[in-house]
């Protein structure tokens, strides 16, 4: 083959195309906006989309949409214009075209893009950018997940197993993953991986389609192993098969790890057997670029049969179909149920029994502890939640963005969870999250339940091995350290966990102190504000929580008061001493003094909070009492507004923008006051710094709540736009 006048070499091909990709996405920049779209959307998009267009058995999905009408909003809008005028934008732009305009190879590839027939491959670019692009998974990801997560879960006690057998546990482990896969070989293959572009124009696209194609032949020609693999098929869909063949398969032995001959003939053949295609075409109204072990796997697009659009799932967002949306994502139940597989303790259990096998105990002894992990087992597998499919849709709204996601499955253990968090986020944070949950005491008790016998067995084995003396120190130690254990797991049962009945966890960040002197020796002429992170535990009983931090620091003292008289010498005196606390309008403050003389600014104070349906751990009195305080989150209307809420997650970014405001007014300090040129650079930078934080605070910040409603767990989210 004979490289085109020009293109004699492939990295000269590759230098002009990238020049020629850099031209193109200046060339885009500068392309006026586009008209905007208005009001609802237009049809159903459901129908109106890929999903009318992917098979139903898709595994997972996503699309981006209105791609262009979102970019317009974002480039017609005020905050877009006055963040363009800002001197220091303006002067760096004007740098980067000059910048751009002195390289030869820009200069080259601009003149490029102007030819006629390449302003035609712009226009299809921008116009397959500009409305749907979309990305899915075929069935088999399910499959390759789960065998994969399998081989990989089948590989973690290998090596623990090979160390106590006295084996090799590098090839163990890797031994135990080719085992796994043998067993599921069925199900190796390459998935399908497909990404849609939607076009305005087939035809064009076609044809420029047919340019890149003869420009890839070219290409693929200086690599002498992919000499065949790419052609040009029906309907002019370019593909570039490529085999396992490929990969030197001698440098990789898998005698090695059998332990009889042929052990692994099965795999090695399925492996060697594996291919995949790369493809590139156009099908109805998509350009589409697709990774599959076969070229005709791309016919599954579009054929007859049930569409993904036609699964029950997306029914569910049905209500938002004719919105002006943005953006639709959708994860299969069997996908969901593959990422599950990571958490098979089958073989693990096998590993144990294993090692118990060539361990040196008693038979009766090895027989219970086999029944203990049979048990352990299956509460394990009990435990392990049944999922179902999600599906997930946005759109623009008249102030942002707005979205709901739908997730199914068993979600019994949420029902009349709500949570009393929000609430206590402290009025208008800079960031908070927060989730509820039942807590009945279950779990714990299956954790002391297998804790009690793991030790129970080993403590018998031990004594079993150990001299009188050694036994006899063991029972006078035991007489004292295990019923303060005991008293533990009883301030555990019945106090700790009837104050969390109806529980929670959060965390918040907000900015509200400030100090001109938060060091000592650091002292600024305006007072500045630091982050402070707060985390919150959602209770039932303020008073009962409190009890029950009382009693562990009471039983944790006379553990390690037994412990220091078996062993003075060794162990130094120390006690937890009691906090000292302040009563608050909404409950009960608890912290240790800081040293005078720390250099630290008296805020400072690491407090936690109790009160009636929340404790807190902050950095200060006032934060902590702030977060104890049931106070609704000023901005009232959004999705945490509603009732019944299990979690959810608020962020203020104009607060943060507040926040970091003043600081940026340190920027000229630091600059030498003799060198004036540099300092009315540094006050200048910091000015337009301020301006564009005004400017950001067009973006008003985002919520999201999620909720039961029936059978599924639904997350309402909204991003909120000001333009200003």
């Amino acid at each position: 083959m004979v490289p085109a006048k020009g293109l004699r070499t492939p990295g000269r091909r590759l230098r002009v195309l990238f020049a020629a990709a850099l031209a193109l996405a200046a060339w885009l920049a500068v392309q006026p906006v586009g008209a905007q779209e208005e009001g609802k959307g237009k049809g159903d998009v459901r129908t109106d989309s890929a999903l009318a267009f992917v098979p139903a058995d898709t595994a997972f999905y996503a699309a981006m949409l209105r791609n262009k009408e979102q970019i317009d909003i974002v480039l017609k809008s005020n905050a877009y214009k006055r963040l363009r005028a800002l001197p220091g934008v303006q002067k760096g732009l004007k740098e980067l075209q000059e910048k751009m305009k002195s390289e030869p190879q820009f200069n080259a590839a601009m003149k490029m893009l102007q030819t006629e027939e390449n302003k035609a491959a712009t226009d299809v670019v921008v116009d397959a950018l500009s409305h749907e692009i979309f990305v899915y998974g075929g069935a088999a990801w399910s499959d390759l997940l789960a065998t994969v997560l399998k081989a990989n879960s089948d590989s973690s006690f290998a090596s623990t197993e090979a160390m106590v057998t006295g084996g090799d546990p590098s090839k163990a482990q890797l031994r135990a993953v080719l085992k796994s896969l043998q067993k599921g070989r069925d199900k190796l293959k390459v998935p399908e991986l497909v990404v849609g572009f939607k076009v305005s124009d087939p035809k064009k696209a076609q044809e420029q389609l047919g340019r890149l194609g003869e420009l890839l032949e070219q290409l693929v020609g200086f690599v002498p192993d992919l000499k065949g693999r790419f052609k040009k098929g029906a309907n002019n869909v370019y593909t570039l098969e490529l085999a396992s063949s490929m990969i030197p398969w001698d440098d990789i032995n898998l005698k090695d790890y059998e332990e009889k001959a042929g052990e692994f003939n099965d795999l090695e053949k399925t492996l060697k057997g594996l291919k995949a295609t790369v493809s590139l075409g156009v099908k109805g109204n998509y350009v589409l670029l697709g990774f599959t072990s076969e070229g005709k796997d791309l016919d599954r697009l579009g054929a007859k049969g049930k569409t993904l659009g036609q699964v029950d799932t997306f029914k569910r967002i049905d209500k938002h179909a004719r919105e002006r949306v943005t953006g639709v994502s959708y994860t299969s139940k069997a996908f969901l149920t593959a990422l599950q597989a990571g958490n098979d303790m089958t073989e693990t259990s096998a590993s144990l029994k294993r090692m118990l096998e060539k361990a040196d105990l008693p038979a009766a002894r090895r027989k219970a502890i086999e029944k203990d992990l049979d048990s352990m087992l299956e509460e394990v597998k009990g435990l392990t939640p049944k999922v179902g499919a999600s599906v997930d849709v946005s759109y623009i709204v008249s102030d942002g963005l707005e979205g709901y996601t739908y997730t199914e499955g068993d979600h019994s253990r949420l029902k009349g969870v709500t949570s009393k968090l929000p609430v206590h986020f402290g009025g208008d944070p800079i960031f908070a999250a927060g989730v509820g949950f039942k807590v009945d005491g279950k779990g714990y008790e299956t954790f002391v339940k297998f804790l009690t016998a793991a030790y129970t067995h080993g403590e018998a084995i031990a004594l079993e091995k150990a001299p009188d003396e050694a036994r006899g120190e063991y029972k006078k130690f035991s007489k004292v350290f295990f019923p303060l254990v005991q008293k533990l797991n009883d301030t555990t049962r019945k106090t700790l966990l009837p104050s969390l009945k109806d529980g929670g966890l959060g965390l918040v960040i907000d900015a509200k102190w400030k100090s001109k002197q938060w060091l000592k020796i650091w002292e600024q002429p305006r007072p500045l504000p630091l982050p402070e992170i707060g985390l919150l535990v959602g209770v039932s009983d303020g008073e009962i929580f409190a009890k029950a931090m009382k009693e562990y620091r009471v039983t944790l003292n006379e553990l390690y008061e037994k412990v220091r008289e078996v062993s003075k010498e060794n162990v130094p005196e120390f006690k937890i001493p009691a906090p000292e606390s302040s009563k608050v309008k909404s409950g009960t403050l608890y912290f240790y003094p800081i040293p005078e003389g720390s250099g630290i600014d008296k805020q400072f104070l690491p407090t936690a909070g109790v009160g009636g349906n929340a404790a807190a751990l902050a950095l200060s009195k006032e934060h902590a009492t702030r977060l104890i305080t049931a106070t609704p989150l000023k901005a009232g209307s959004g999705p945490l507004a509603r009732k019944n809420v299990i979690g959810g997650c608020y962020f203020n970014f104009p607060a943060l923008l507040d926040a970091i405001d003043p600081w940026l007014d340190l920027a000229p300090l630091a600059v030498p006051a003799d060198d004036k040129e540099a300092k009315a650079q540094a006050t200048q930078a910091a000015k337009e710094a301020k301006m564009a934080i005004d400017i950001l605070k067009a973006f008003q910040g985002f919520q999201s709540a999620t909720f039961l409603q029936e059978d599924v767990v639904v997350t309402h989210s909204k991003v909120t736009i000001k333009d200003r």
